[in-house]
């Protein structure tokens, strides 16, 4: 079972070192790459559902916002009624930038699949949603302060 988990940690660390590497010239160093491209796909996304899309705290994700703010990557509208709540959209620069990360993603995705039939394919991508929804049901637990019993 201890494979499984490497395997992924391997390969996440791998695709986020690539990406770092790969999108530093465009200031989307330090997974921002990654705010770009949830805040693209979910335009008007607030920093509390940003956090929990990319399963990060609040103030990590307040610092990278800010960042991609300052590089006119995005921009905040705040909520009439309630100036706390931002909501998060790309510019047109920001957007520029997610097309080339998006085609990095497309790039990246088609390197790792070589090899595998469509049907393993599709296998992989149903077991790991079972993977991914375990791991979130893991994650909001410990996040609330939940021990988990493995000691």
């Amino acid at each position: 079972m201890e494979e499984i988990t490497k395997a992924i940690g391997h390969i996440y660390r791998s695709l986020e070192s690539i990406s770092n590497q790969e999108f530093k010239t465009m200031g989307l160093a330090n997974n921002l790459y990654a705010y770009l491209v949830r805040i693209d796909e979910n335009p008007g996304i607030i920093a509390d559902d940003l956090a929990r899309e990319l399963r990060t705290d609040k103030t990590t994700v307040s610092r990278g916002i800010k960042k991609l703010v300052e590089r006119g990557l995005v921009y905040t509208v705040y909520e009439e009624n309630d100036k706390k709540r931002k909501h998060l959209y790309v510019t047109e620069q920001g957007q520029a930038s997610y097309r080339v990360v998006n085609a990095e993603h497309i790039y990246s995705e088609r390197q790792l699949l070589a090899g595998l039939s469509e049907e393993e394919i599709g296998t992989l991508k149903k077991l790991l949603a079972v993977v991914d929804k375990n791991s979130d049901e893991e994650w909001k637990k410990v996040k609330q302060g939940y021990i988990r019993p493995y000691r």
